[in-house]
């Protein structure tokens, strides 16, 4: 594939990257995986992108992006499916329309807890939501991908050939419905005491 930083795979990378920085949860992004988020983007053409904050305890995290995010509104917090590329039990933070941001917690000694034992909490995921065909598309232009599995958002696939620590790159093709309403969704609320309920 062309690393060319032109097109969509520039224009993507550059405005998740920025929009992360502006949100106070920047990805520890080398040049490799801005590369290859260009690379990715400039095929696949996501239609959007989650930021995943990668913690070890959901419960602060939790609160703690619900605080640093709340310009973007109250979030309803979410249960989410299990990440089976990253070895993580999620939560989701939905802030209306557009895929959220899940918060992946390791739950096996797999990929995410090797990124959360060499950078700490961080933005340790992207999870790009592109159409179903964009999947093969990818893959023509020499891509290696996981298998699909589960994830926060759907079902996914990851990006092959990075570091085993990160951070991480997946394919959601199809999306789960992402509905703010329903027996999971829980608005985050302050009590007097300061905690969210």
């Amino acid at each position: 594939m062309n690393a060319r930083r032109t097109g969509i795979g520039a224009a993507v990378a550059d405005a998740v990257l920025a929009e992360a920085v502006r949100d106070g949860i920047p990805p520890p992004a080398d040049d490799a995986f801005r590369v290859r988020l260009e690379q990715v983007a400039t095929v696949a053409a996501p239609r959007s992108v989650a930021i995943g904050w990668a913690t070890v305890d959901l419960d602060r995290a939790e609160i703690e992006l619900a605080e640093r995010l709340a310009h973007h509104g109250r979030p309803v917090v979410r249960a989410a499916t299990a990440d089976d590329a990253l070895g993580a039990k999620c939560r989701l933070l939905a802030f209306g329309p557009g895929p959220g941001v899940p918060l992946p917690a390791p739950s096996t000694a797999g990929r995410l807890a090797a990124a959360l034992a060499r950078f700490g909490e961080a933005a340790l995921a992207l999870y790009l939501v592109v159409d179903t065909g964009m999947i093969d598309a990818v893959r023509r232009e020499g891509v290696v991908l996981s298998a699909p599995g589960d994830g926060p958002l759907g079902r996914q696939r990851l990006v092959l050939g990075g570091s085993r620590w990160g951070p991480h790159l997946l394919l959601v093709a199809e999306v789960r419905n992402r509905s703010a309403t329903g027996p999971q969704a829980e608005p985050v609320r302050r009590t007097p005491a300061g905690t969210i309920t």
